[in-house]
C-alpha cells in the first residue's frame, strides 16, 4: 500500500516544482507528483447559511443516543467533484 496507504498522507509542504511537490510527514520527507489526474481540495471556514439542499457533505462528530450526530466539522464536496466522493479515500 506504500507510506500513504489507504488513508493518506498528513504533512508540511517543504518543496513546489511544476511536476509536484515535497510533503515533510513522520516518515520524513517524501515526493508528491501531480498529474492531469490529481485534484487539490481547500478547505475554508463556512456558516450553516452556507449548506444548501442537496449538497453533498461528510460529517465527522459523536453521535448520542437519539441517533442525533454533533457536528464537530461537516465537509462540503464541491459539485463538480461529487463523483469523486466514492473513490476519495481523504474525503
Amino acid at each position: 500500500a506504500g507510506p500513504g496507504g489507504r488513508g493518506g498522507l498528513f504533512g508540511t509542504v517543504t518543496g513546489v516544482s511544476d511536476t509536484g511537490f515535497t510533503l515533510d510527514t513522520q516518515q520524513g520527507p517524501l515526493p508528491i507528483v501531480i498529474d492531469d489526474d490529481s485534484v487539490i481540495l481547500e478547505i475554508r471556514e463556512g456558516g450553516l447559511t452556507d449548506l444548501e439542499v442537496g449538497m453533498q457533505v461528510r460529517v465527522i462528530g459523536p453521535a448520542d443516543e437519539s441517533g442525533s450526530m454533533e457536528a464537530r466539522s461537516v465537509i462540503v464536496t464541491p459539485e463538480e467533484l461529487e463523483d469523486l466522493r466514492s473513490s476519495s479515500t481523504g474525503l
